[in-house]
C-alpha cells in the first residue's frame, strides 16, 4: 500500500506550497512519496520543489477547454495520482503534527473528510436540488472542504464520489460565482470570460459538487473537527491541532527548513531563510514605529486629561 501527499500552485501560492512541502517533511514525514502540480510556478519555484527531497514535480495537461476554472485541475488530479492512497492538501496549509490520523482513517472509512464549520446550503445552488434529486433538508448537512481531504483509490469512496465529481466536472457543473462574489474572485486561475452566477451565497465550484456526491454516497459521513484539522484563525485554534489552513496569511516558518538534495540546499536555504525573515519583518514592522508610539501616548494624555476633568 502506497501513500502520497498531493498538491498543486501557480507562481501566486509558490512560497505556500513550498513551506508546506517543508512541513510534511519535518513534521509528518510518513508518505512514500509527495507529488506537487505545477499550475505556472515560476522558474525558480518549481527548481526549489524539484531540488527537495521525496518530491516529485508534474504538470496538468488541457484536458478540457474550462480544466483551469473551477478548480477543474484539482478533481483530474484526484483521478490520476497512481498511490493506493491520498491526502490532499491545499498549498496554503502548514502541517503542525503528524497526519497519522488521516492515513488510519482512510484505511478504516476509505476517506478522511474535514468540516468547513457551514452548512452546505450556504453553497449549494437551487439547480443541484433537482438535478441530483437532492432531499429539502440537504442544505442543513455541514459542509466538507476539498482543500484537506484523504481518500483510498480501492474503497467504495472513490467511484461512488471521487470518480462523479470529476465526471460532473468535466461538464462544467461547478462552474460559476456567487453573484456578490464576482468582481473578488473571477481572477487568476478561476477566472472566466462568460461568467456563470450561482444563486447562493458562497458557491464553492469543485467543493459544492463534491458534497453533494459525499452526502448522497456515503452512508453516516464522518465529519472531522474543523478546528484541529483544518483551523485557520492561527497555529493555536486546538490544543492538539494538526493542520493551519492559513491560506496565505501563515509565516513561512518551513522554508528555511525544507529538506533538499545537495545541489540547491545552499540557496534554497538561504532563501527560505530571507523570506521568512522578510515575512515577519513585515509583520511585526509597526512595533518599530515612532508613529505607533505617539498615537500610543496621545491616547495615555487624551485619557489622562478626561480623568483630570471628573
Amino acid at each position: 500500500m502506497t501513500s502520497a501527499m498531493v498538491s498543486a500552485a501557480d507562481a501566486r501560492y509558490g512560497k505556500w506550497l513550498i513551506n508546506l512541502v517543508g512541513s510534511v517533511q519535518r513534521k509528518s514525514d510518513i508518505f512514500d512519496t509527495i507529488v506537487v502540480y505545477d499550475l505556472g510556478l515560476t522558474t525558480f519555484q518549481r527548481r526549489l520543489l524539484e531540488g527537495a527531497k521525496g518530491v516529485e514535480v508534474r504538470t496538468v495537461p488541457p484536458f478540457v477547454s474550462h480544466w483551469q476554472s473551477g478548480r477543474t485541475w484539482k478533481l483530474w488530479i484526484w483521478t490520476h495520482v497512481e498511490a493506493d492512497t491520498i491526502v490532499w492538501l491545499d498549498a496554503g496549509v502548514t502541517v503542525l503534527r503528524p497526519l497519522t490520523d488521516l492515513l488510519e482513517q482512510t484505511a478504516e472509512l476509505g476517506y478522511f473528510a474535514v468540516s468547513t464549520g457551514v452548512e452546505a446550503g450556504l453553497s449549494t445552488p437551487s439547480e443541484y436540488y433537482s438535478l441530483y434529486d437532492l432531499p429539502a433538508d440537504f442544505g442543513e448537512h455541514v459542509s466538507v472542504t476539498s482543500g484537506i481531504l484523504a481518500f483510498r483509490r480501492s474503497s467504495p469512496f472513490f467511484p461512488d464520489v471521487i470518480e462523479p465529481t470529476f465526471a460532473d466536472a468535466l461538464l462544467g457543473r461547478h462552474l460559476g460565482f456567487s453573484a456578490d462574489e464576482v468582481t473578488k474572485l473571477n481572477r487568476g486561475l478561476d477566472k472566466m470570460d462568460e461568467v456563470v452566477v450561482r444563486d447562493c451565497p458562497l458557491f464553492r465550484y469543485d467543493q459544492s459538487l463534491f458534497n453533494v456526491h459525499f452526502y448522497k454516497s456515503t452512508p453516516s459521513p464522518r465529519v472531522n473537527d474543523l478546528y484541529k484539522y483544518g483551523g485557520f484563525r492561527s497555529p493555536n485554534d486546538d490544543p492538539e491541532q494538526v493542520i493551519w489552513n492559513h491560506r496565505r496569511t501563515g509565516d513561512y516558518r518551513f522554508l528555511p527548513r525544507v529538506r533538499y538534495r545537495p545541489a540547491p540546499a545552499t540557496y534554497g536555504r538561504i532563501w527560505g531563510t530571507g523570506t521568512y525573515l522578510m515575512g515577519r519583518w513585515r509583520h511585526y514592522r509597526w512595533m518599530v514605529r515612532p508613529a505607533t508610539y505617539a498615537h500610543v501616548g496621545r491616547r495615555l494624555l487624551t485619557t489622562g486629561r478626561l480623568r483630570s476633568q471628573r
